[in-house]
């Protein structure tokens, strides 16, 4: 599943979007994965300016993000 998920990111990312919508990215993912995902957002967010909104039962998850919404 993991290897489904970056896939999604990857297609995603083809036309280089502004703004990235993200409803639970991570689920069913293993622990490594996830945070190997997670840095892929962070990389994204930071140096390529895109703003991402994230949806995640998480709560480590939610505490990556720069601001949260309950």
């Amino acid at each position: 599943l993991g290897q489904r998920q970056r896939l999604s990111l990857a297609v995603a990312m083809v036309h280089r979007p502004e703004m990235l919508i993200l409803d639970e990215p991570t689920s069913g993912v293993d622990p490594i994965a996830r945070d190997r995902f997670w840095q892929m957002m962070i990389d994204l967010s930071r140096r390529d300016r895109v703003t991402i909104f994230v949806s995640t039962h998480f709560m480590n998850e939610a505490e990556r993000c720069d601001r949260i919404s309950l």
